[in-house]
């Protein structure tokens, strides 16, 4: 029988569009996955506004968690089935503020928060954040937990994870010389990680991308541009922690839709 592909990309105008080779947020599955989102104001009416970052990370965890609730709002999702919450906040201490406002805004903590520290995210920005919603109601929130849970590990391991709708793997780093062959580097580890259980790059619904120099960040999307010409594109939350890269120029965690 031939393998269903039920991806499908979205992008609103309830919120900051999707800027480089991404969707603003895709279903795949029976969940919503947004894109990453950072704390600017958005004006639906004049989406190509110049905007200003607030200097809090309070305001700017807030905004994140309104854009992220207006995208599931308009593809028919409920805060109230938010299953996994990425947080990636620039400079220390930011954990507890990131927590409460998740507790206010949600009505209670998601099941998964996958907090990490990074030096940099887009516009210099404090937060870059992004959260997956279990859609399909025949799917218990445990269920979805189980699945999802494998992506926010922040190991290093070589293998796939088979879990329930979904083919996980993390820590695929991108060695080279140029940003170009450390990108070329990883997504072939990519394609031969996802080929051990049959899939193949189109079969991505979400990245989490983390490089060394976000003035390196042109040149991975390039390079992404033709090597992962897909439809429909996935979710990428892009950030800078060389602390999470080490030697490599690139690391890309992943979850495919089997």
């Amino acid at each position: 029988m031939a393998k269903v592909n039920t991806r499908k990309a979205f992008e609103t105008n309830v919120a900051p569009p999707s800027y480089g080779h991404r969707a603003q947020a895709v279903t795949a599955g029976g969940f919503l996955f947004t894109g990453g989102v950072i704390g600017v104001p958005f004006d639906e009416a004049a989406p190509g506004g110049e905007r200003q970052l607030p200097d809090d990370l309070a305001t700017q965890v807030g905004l994140c968690l309104r854009h992220m609730d207006a995208v599931t709002d308009a593809i028919g999702g409920e805060g109230g089935r938010v299953v996994e919450v990425s947080a990636f906040v620039a400079g220390p201490d930011g954990r507890q503020q990131v927590e409460a406002s998740l507790r206010e805004f949600l009505g209670q903590a998601p099941p998964l928060l996958h907090y990490q520290a990074v030096e940099d995210v887009a516009m210099h920005g404090l937060i870059e954040a992004d959260w997956i919603v279990a859609l399909d109601p025949t799917i218990s929130l445990p269920e979805a937990v189980d699945m999802i849970r494998p992506l926010g590990d922040l190991g290093t391991g070589e293998q796939v994870v088979v879990t329930g709708r979904f083919a996980i793997t993390n820590g695929v780093f991108g060695h080279g010389p140029t940003m170009t062959e450390a990108t070329e580097n990883a997504i072939g580890t990519i394609a031969a990680r996802l080929s051990t259980v049959g899939l193949g790059l189109d079969s991505i619904a979400k990245m989490v991308v983390y490089i060394d120099a976000f003035d390196r960040y042109p040149e991975f999307n390039d390079v992404t541009k033709q090597l992962l010409d897909l439809k429909p594109l996935p979710t990428r939350s892009v950030l800078v922690a060389p602390q999470v890269t080490g030697a490599a120029a690139v690391r890309i965690d992943l979850i495919a839709e089997l």
